[in-house]
């Protein structure tokens, strides 16, 4: 009864795939959404991760795990166990949201790596259309990296830049360092329920010319009062 008249148990999923050879030397992370209730993640063979609560996303990397020659079958399983009962209503049961495999170079935006705020709406009532972004930027490689972090802000599937900035910062290898600069945009429209004005933040990590990541974060100008 407490799980719906829907059974738990345990499960298995396996996904068979091949990677070019252009995801050699990559950062190949594997991306859950949510899985009900503890997850086993296995590649090809090896047991890479676990997962104990099943209302959370969570990430594994597998770059290392990998064979990425265009012919060599990967295999990714997933052991998912729920025993019931688990909690006072029915919570579903195995892989029940997206699951994504992202695929970039060493040096790149980590995950979940940006955070966007409008800090001045509230003191010039709405009107102070700054943007403050901040970055963490991860290297995954040997060597230091130094490289610029471009902001570009635009209306949610617009093509016109309405605000822009860049910073240049040094991240040594095998760590995560957080990059801040601003933007201004001139008469932001405001985000309300009748008209849900939303802008993105287009975020490039450039190493010279080159554009090594590109990152997009969804947000609106709005503040609250209680």
């Amino acid at each position: 009864d407490e799980s719906g008249y829907l059974p738990g148990g345990t499960g298995w999923y396996r996904k068979k795939f091949t990677l070019p050879v252009s995801c050699a030397n990559k950062s190949i992370v594997l991306d859950f959404d949510g899985v009900y209730k503890d997850a086993y993640v296995y590649v090809n063979g090896t047991l890479l991760g676990e997962n104990h609560y099943g209302y959370n996303s969570f990430a594994l990397d597998i770059s290392d795990a990998v064979t990425c020659d265009g012919s060599t079958e990967n295999v990714i399983a997933v052991k998912v166990e729920h025993q019931t009962p688990s909690s006072r209503w029915y919570s579903g049961s195995g892989i029940y949201r997206d699951v994504s495999l992202i695929v970039t170079d060493p040096v790149h935006v980590a995950q979940n790596g940006t955070f966007v705020t409008t800090p001045n709406l509230e003191k010039s009532n709405g009107s102070d259309g700054t943007v403050k972004i901040s970055v963490d930027v991860q290297n995954d490689g040997s060597d230091p990296a130094n490289l610029t972090v471009r902001n570009t802000v635009f209306e949610k599937n617009g093509k016109t830049a309405l605000g822009s900035a860049e910073k240049s910062a040094s991240v040594t290898a095998g760590s995560i360092t957080s990059i801040e600069s601003s933007a201004v945009l001139s008469a932001p429209k405001l985000w309300t329920p009748e008209s849900p004005s939303l802008y993105c933040v287009k975020t490039e990590i450039l190493k010279g010319d080159e554009v090594l990541d590109t990152y997009e974060t969804e947000f609106g100008f709005k503040w609250y009062e209680f």
